[in-house]
């Protein structure tokens, strides 16, 4: 990984490595689940970051809010469950928006699920670059800092790629 360049890049990842400092100091736990999560569910050319279940997204909102960002620069990416008996595209929706707290209008609809996913649906998360409505760009600030803040937690023990051996 490059350094950030951008003064946006720059800000971001200067917040998520004295966020994330500050949380293995208060509170261990949530700082190690925030960074192992990311470091073993992110996708997407490492921008996205898929949410396995409604606990582990509230969890890691929390772990973002805790690092000091703003809930309004979440974004989500929603693939909609269309099988029958799932419920209502619009309820899924809804269902995340309450679970995470945010915006309805920051979940962006992707191509629907045809036949595995849950009956809410599969959940992406992007942290945007800005906070300007209906801008995505995932904060490269915040993946370069929560990156080089896994490598030392990996490095303490703190955190574990159990990825890694599914990958071999």
């Amino acid at each position: 990984m490059h350094r950030p360049h951008s003064q946006q890049d720059i800000e971001d990842s200067r917040q998520a490595v004295q966020g994330i400092q500050h949380l293995r100091q208060t509170n261990p736990n949530l700082a190690g689940f925030g960074v192992d999560y990311y470091l073993n569910y992110s996708v997407a050319s490492r921008s996205h970051l898929r949410m396995n279940a409604p606990h582990q997204a509230e969890k890691f909102i929390e772990f973002i809010v805790a690092t000091g960002f703003a809930r309004t620069r979440i974004h989500c990416q929603l693939k909609p469950q269309t099988r029958a008996g799932a419920i209502s595209i619009d309820q899924q929706v809804m269902f995340w928006a309450k679970q995470l707290s945010i915006n309805p209008a920051q979940i962006t609809l992707s191509q629907p699920l045809r036949i595995r996913g849950s009956a809410h649906g599969t959940l992406f998360l992007i942290l945007n670059q800005q906070s300007g409505k209906h801008q995505t760009q995932a904060s490269y600030g915040f993946r370069y800092g929560i990156y080089m803040m896994g490598i030392l937690m990996l490095a303490a023990g703190e955190v574990s790629l159990m990825n890694l051996a599914a990958i071999k």
